[in-house]
């Protein structure tokens, strides 16, 4: 989507991106059954989603974007209001992220914040799990600040353990998983950078 149809979208950030998936669907021309038949999801369901009235899971995005020749992050960028050269972001603003299918019973958050030009896609998560899910592996590279708790990062071949303060940086290709430690609550601030798939839906 172009900056001139991106500052044109309106509404709650679900509606910005509900509406950045029908702009992309109608450029490719496809109907919303075509686009259920690429993406093995129901129409019905990718109806509500472009009228702001569902939110999709990572994995759903990941289907959904893919059919229209786009990013997970291109359509959550769709949602946030970061298209001019200076944006502000307000506590308790920013897209909430669904985790779904990160840990069986995850209780954590995650929120995409403002996003820029090259590729940057800055996503806080708070209360991290405190057990490890599987590796996640993606293009482009995660830059990892530590803000509240203890977070242990597995890199594969060697981890590290983060405290308030600390930061890491690592390919996104490299194999890698964090988890909250302690009893306290966690809060990561991630940057993403490059056309990647979000870490979120990477390859696992």
């Amino acid at each position: 989507m172009d900056q001139e149809a991106a500052d044109r979208l309106v509404g709650t950030p679900r509606q910005r991106m509900g509406q950045t998936v029908r702009g992309l669907r109608h450029r490719r021309k496809l109907t919303l059954v075509q686009l259920a038949g690429l993406t093995g999801l129901s129409h019905s369901f990718l109806s509500q989603v472009e009228r702001g009235l569902a939110q999709p899971s990572m994995r759903s995005l990941h289907r959904i974007a893919q059919a229209l020749g786009a990013t997970q992050d291109q359509l959550i960028a769709g949602a946030t209001e970061g298209g001019a050269e200076v944006a502000v972001l307000r506590r308790g603003e920013g897209v909430p992220i669904p985790t779904v299918d990160r840990v069986p019973g995850s209780t954590g958050a995650a929120r995409q914040l403002l996003s820029g030009p090259g590729g940057f896609f800055p996503t806080e998560f708070v209360g991290l799990d405190k057990e490890f899910g599987e590796f996640f592996r993606h293009d482009g590279n995660e830059f990892l600040y530590i803000a509240e708790g203890v977070v242990e990062v597995d890199l594969g071949d060697v981890t590290y353990v983060l405290e308030p303060g600390d930061c890491l940086r690592y390919p996104g290709d490299r194999p890698h998983r964090w988890r909250g430690m302690g009893q306290g609550r966690s809060r990561v601030l991630m940057v993403h950078t490059g056309v990647a798939v979000h870490p979120l839906a990477g390859d696992r």
